[in-house]
């Protein structure tokens, strides 16, 4: 299984983590460079993605998110 990570700039860069979920790759994402309003549609936009997939998408810390396709599973805790 393969794990790409992002440090996306701009919205527009939501479709490369969502294709990295199609090809069924987990995908961790910092958001930190994100406005919250820019943040939360790219939020948006891998939740629809994830549930269509039936994967699972988690928070891991501040401004840290983890997407997983089915084959996949998020193990251990993180305390925020």
């Amino acid at each position: 299984m393969d794990y790409n990570l992002y440090e996306p700039r701009t919205f527009e860069e939501a479709r490369n983590s969502a294709d990295a979920l199609l090809a069924g790759n987990t995908v961790v994402l910092n958001l930190h460079r994100l406005d919250r309003a820019t943040a939360q549609r790219f939020i948006d936009f891998l939740t629809g993605t994830v549930y269509a997939l039936h994967g699972k998408i988690e928070r891991a810390g501040t401004n840290v998110i983890i997407c997983v396709p089915i084959e996949s599973q998020i193990t251990g805790t993180i305390e925020l």
